[in-house]
């Protein structure tokens, strides 16, 4: 199992149901049922022969696994206590979660980008952000794990990511880097209008705060 599926499946928590959203092949479900954190899954997925693989790896467990071709969770059982929606990216993870037709008592989500705009989606839904951080298997991933109930993050908690402030992971620092290096480069190139040079520098300046 890759350091993101481990890292995944340490996110979840003891459930009933467990939706796997975008499942592709179904490593993730197949390993909640092994280790007894979910005792039946919903697998789903908008492309069929995606689906299939899930389908197939997931057939010995019998009634305790449901295959729905689907885009997001409008075919996902209504009962399913925690998804998981990982692999896709913040914005594509958003219109899942305002066009779903229930929103469980937990999510665990790893946006692929924008996880600023899926943070402060989470907290306009009415969820808790429960861990928040930076992880690298190679790439670097965002990990958001969140539950029903109020919170309220800064500004820059929204932009960062609020364990990644509080613990300054080597992973998040390593990110943190290559972003202000990335910066630095973009705004010394030639042509910019100073509207987007200013952009530029307001993110650069950001993240050389978090490396002072």
């Amino acid at each position: 199992m890759t350091k993101r599926l481990q890292t995944l499946l340490s996110a979840l928590t003891p459930c009933r149901k467990l939706a796997d959203v975008g499942c592709d092949h179904g490593y993730l479900s197949k390993a909640a049922l092994d280790s007894g954190l979910a005792e039946a899954v919903v697998v789903s997925d908008i492309s069929s022969p995606s689906l299939e693989k899930a389908r197939a790896l997931l057939a010995p467990y019998g009634e305790r696994v449901r295959a729905v071709v689907c885009d997001g969770l409008s075919k996902v059982d209504a009962d399913c206590d925690q998804v998981v929606i990982a692999g896709m990216g913040g914005e594509e993870i958003i219109s899942i979660l305002i066009n779903a037709p229930f929103l469980p008592s937990r999510l665990v989500l790893q946006p692929m980008k924008n996880a600023d705009k899926l943070r402060k989606r989470l907290l306009l839904l009415g969820y808790r952000i429960e861990r928040d951080y930076v992880f690298k298997d190679e790439k670097f991933y965002t990990l958001i794990a969140a539950v029903k109930g109020e919170d309220a993050y800064t500004d820059d908690e929204i932009f960062f990511g609020r364990d990644n402030l509080k613990d300054r992971s080597p992973d998040f620092m390593e990110l943190a880097q290559r972003e202000y290096q990335k910066y630095c480069a973009l705004c010394s190139g030639v042509g910019l209008s100073e509207s987007v040079r200013a952009e530029l520098e307001a993110l650069k300046n950001k993240y050389g705060e978090i490396l002072k």
